[in-house]
């Protein structure tokens, strides 16, 4: 049973819980004796054993993470504060503070949680004492330290990689398409299993120090910007010509365009080696592109020309779209829970400028293309159509009869043949688990964007309250842990049922959060069959002791005509007829969605206007083509003389056409 803060600090000398011992590494720190996983690992068990701090559990990240990086980014740090949050951990073990944090405002957010929890913080040399507004002054200024020794130490970094820059060396790290390096064929030799001293050696014997040339990665650079400056092909033809002719990028998979923009925007192919001044200058900020950084010329040698480099930069920008994609994420709830035929994500993709919709497209078709290797022939799904089919069939669906009948029948099925639960240990588990869903849905409902978003968290905040009100009554009432739970019944049921239709009905937005939490709910999962029809799954689970799901299928239908078409068929639906009383029917047409729909055909139209005319002028007066007629002169010349004066100026204007008096202009 998890011990309360007051039961620790009745017994500061031992453990309730367990003994967290942290260790975490950077690149340059793994190769120091001192700072080793082995050695940091020695260094905890022994302050452990020797101040009898029991149950050592440790965490360690396996992959090297800086000190600034946030614990939910953190493999090992993310479940060390989950286990910190549900009670679990009553000391922390570590080699420094700066293992935990050099992070000011990260290390104060930390001290909060332990502070609140409970939590001892031990380093090598002692606890760290955080009762007093003093003790916890310290730390900070410790953990200020820690940030100022990081902060230096990226300075000099940064300024060591602008001389490294200016005198024309790489910067380090994997080198660029290629280029191949010494590091880069010793790690190719350790992976073929040649022992980690020959692999060096023999690296350093055959290639020179620095980028040098990789023939294979060289030959494909070239055939880039061959056909991409003078064969004025795409990205996306050049990645499908790649493919089909064999060449693979370095980790043996499919070229794709955005693999191909970043070989075309590396200056370091041209012999030029790029570095960011603007933001060395200004010491903050965010990076800009190699291809917009300050170029120093390299030492190592061109695979093309800068003149050739520069030259595609400049078809770049000429090929770049003047249409701006709309972000059109929040607005595109399926995206990333739709799945294309092949079983690939589907995202999102803007329609064009003034454009109300977008379209559902699969990442292999947007990746690869439609015909090419690796790529999907799936046709892309108009989200205005699949909006409509996959809300309308999900609310039918929930809100069916049958659906409440068998979510009901199964509910007492499993019911009846559920066991006794196992005892206190499963019952506290799922207690832990409950309270951690609890702070989840409460943070979600914080910051819910919308009224139906932040409904659905409730109507789950309420669930799990409840369950964590049974589950507490359970661990305080051992005796009734075996009693069989009662059933819900189908009232209740339906009213669950009815809850969610309600929630669908009402996210008029469509918003992320609220298909999120019936992912995570209900297991909501849709996939599109074929180019018209969709299909939707969800587990259902009523509120109540059930904790088993009942899962339900279904498949709409996808129109296949857009807003135009479906306004023209229901004009046309109307029977409309022409307003001059002949009897002929109008028929509507696109155009007439902008343009608004006529109330008479063409010669109808001009017989009524003739008709109009003659009733009000009274066949006293013409028009200018009549007069031009009569003259035997054209329109051009009708016009000179009335500026002339040679015929007088129109008298009258009918719907806006110029009237001429016939007794005076004939």
């Amino acid at each position: 049973m998890i011990a309360t803060t007051e039961q620790r600090e009745q017994q500061p000398g031992t453990a309730v819980g367990i003994t967290a011992g942290y260790i975490r590494l950077t690149r340059e720190e793994s190769l120091v004796t001192g700072l080793s996983v082995p050695a940091q690992r020695d260094g905890i068990q022994s302050y452990a054993q020797h101040h009898e701090l029991p149950n050592l559990v440790e965490y360690i990240e396996e992959r090297a993470v800086g000190a600034d990086v946030p614990f939910e980014k953190r493999r090992a740090g993310r479940r060390l504060i989950a286990d910190v949050k549900a009670g679990k951990v009553s000391h922390i073990i570590c080699r420094d503070v700066d293992r935990l944090s050099r992070d000011t405002a990260l290390w104060l957010g930390f001290v909060e949680l332990c502070c609140e929890r409970g939590v001892t913080i031990h380093t090598f040399s002692g606890p760290l004492a955080l009762k007093s507004p003093s003790d916890r002054f310290a730390s900070t200024v410790r953990a200020a330290a820690a940030q100022l020794e990081k902060d230096q130490v990226a300075d000099r970094v940064r300024r060591a990689k602008r001389e490294l820059a200016k005198q024309g060396k790489h910067l380090g790290g994997p080198p660029p398409f290629g280029y191949t390096s010494r590091s880069r064929r010793r790690a190719e030799l350790v992976a073929s299993g040649t022992p980690h001293d020959q692999a060096r050696a023999q690296a350093e014997s055959e290639l020179a120090p620095g980028l040098v040339i990789d023939p294979k990665e060289a030959e494909v650079v070239r055939l880039v910007f061959e056909s991409y400056v003078d064969k004025h092909r795409g990205c996306r033809w050049i990645a499908n010509e790649l493919n089909r002719l064999g060449h693979r990028r370095r980790s043996g998979r499919l070229w794709h365009a955005d693999k191909l923009r970043r070989v075309l925007n590396d200056p370091v192919l041209a012999g030029m080696i790029p570095y960011d001044e603007k933001l060395f200058e200004a010491g903050y900020g965010k990076r800009a592109p190699k291809h917009q950084q300050t170029l120093h010329e390299g030492r190592h040698e061109a695979i093309i020309t800068l003149k050739l480099w520069r030259k595609g930069q400049k078809v770049k920008a000429r090929n770049r779209p003047t249409i701006k994609t709309s972000v059109v994420t929040r607005s595109a709830p399926l995206s990333g829970v739709l799945r294309c035929r092949c079983g690939s994500p589907m995202s999102t993709r803007a329609a064009g400028k003034g454009k109300t919709y977008f379209y559902y497209l699969c990442a292999k078709r947007k990746y690869y293309g439609k015909d090419a290797v690796g790529g999907c022939d799936a046709d892309r799904i108009n989200s205005d159509r699949l909006h409509a089919a996959f809300w309308g069939k999900l609310s039918e669906m929930v809100g069916s009869d049958k659906v409440v009948d068998r979510v009901y029948r199964s509910t007492r099925r499993i019911l009846g043949q559920r066991k006794k639960k196992a005892g206190a240990r499963a019952v506290a588990a799922d207690l832990t688990k409950v309270q951690r869903d609890l702070e989840l849905w409460y943070t979600r409902h914080d910051e819910a964007r919308g009224d139906a978003e932040k409904e659905a968290a409730w109507r789950r905040i309420v669930q799990l309250t409840e369950k964590e009100k049974a589950l507490q009554q359970q661990l305080e009432r051992p005796g009734r842990q075996g009693k069989p739970a009662k059933p819900p019944t189908r009232k209740q049921v339906k009213e669950y049922l009815a809850g969610i239709q309600t929630l669908v009905a009402k996210a008029k937005d469509r918003g992320r959060a609220l298909v999120q939490s019936l992912v995570e709910q209900h297991e909501l999962a849709a996939w599109i069959v074929d180019g018209q029809t969709v299909k939707i799954s969800m587990t259902l689970l009523p509120a109540g002791p059930a904790d088993q799901p009942v899962k339900v299928e279904t498949v709409a239908a996808i129109s296949t005509e857009d807003k135009v078409s479906a306004w023209v068929r229901q004009e046309n639906a109307k029977g409309r007829t022409c307003a001059c009383g002949c009897g002929r029917r109008i028929e509507v047409k696109r155009r007439h969605h902008s343009c608004g729909v006529p109330e008479f055909h063409s010669d109808c139209r001009h017989k009524a206007m003739q008709a109009k005319r003659a009733s009000i002028t009274g066949g006293k007066y013409i028009n200018g083509t009549q007069l031009a007629r009569t003259l035997g002169i054209g329109r051009s010349t009708l016009t000179r003389w009335i500026k002339e004066g040679k015929l007088p100026k129109p008298k009258k204007s009918i719907s806006g056409m110029l009237l001429f008096k016939q007794s005076e202009v004939v």
